[in-house]
C-alpha cells in the first residue's frame, strides 16, 4: 500500500464529522440553492460531500431517491455493494487504480440499496 497522509490531519483539514445512521465521516462541500418539491419536503437539486471510511466504519445499507455519484480521491480501495429493485446486485471496487479494475467514479442509480466498506487491511479511503 502506498504512503498516505495522516488520517487525523485529513479529518481536521476537511472538517469531517461522523455521519449519523449511515456511518463513516463526512463534510458537505456544496449545496445547490435550487431545490425540487418532493413528498416529505424539498430536496436540493445537487449536493457534494467529502466522505471517508476507516477500518472501524462502514457505509450501512441505505438508499437515496436520486442518483449518487462517487468520486474517489485518496487512500485504499473501497468495496461498494448495490442491490437493485429488480433483484440483481453488483459489487464495484473504487480506488486509484483504473488500469487494475478500480473505478475512480461510479454512479449508483436512485432507489438502489447501497453500502460500502474499506477493503480488509486498508487504512482509510477518501471519496
Amino acid at each position: 500500500m502506498n504512503e498516505l497522509p495522516d488520517l487525523k490531519q485529513i479529518l481536521e483539514t476537511l472538517g469531517l464529522q461522523p455521519l449519523p445512521g449511515e456511518g463513516g465521516y463526512y463534510a458537505e462541500s456544496y449545496r445547490s440553492a435550487q431545490s425540487l418539491p418532493l413528498p416529505g419536503g424539498d430536496r436540493s437539486l445537487a449536493t457534494a460531500i467529502y466522505y471517508l471510511l476507516t477500518p472501524d466504519t462502514v457505509s450501512r445499507l441505505h438508499r437515496l431517491p436520486g442518483d449518487e455519484v462517487y468520486h474517489y480521491y485518496l487512500g485504499d480501495p473501497v468495496e461498494l455493494l448495490e442491490l437493485f429493485p429488480q433483484g440483481k446486485s453488483r459489487a464495484t471496487r473504487l480506488g486509484t487504480g483504473p488500469l487494475n479494475g478500480l473505478s475512480l467514479q461510479h454512479r449508483v442509480p436512485g432507489g438502489t440499496w447501497q453500502g460500502s466498506r474499506l477493503v480488509p487491511g486498508g487504512r482509510y479511503a477518501l471519496m
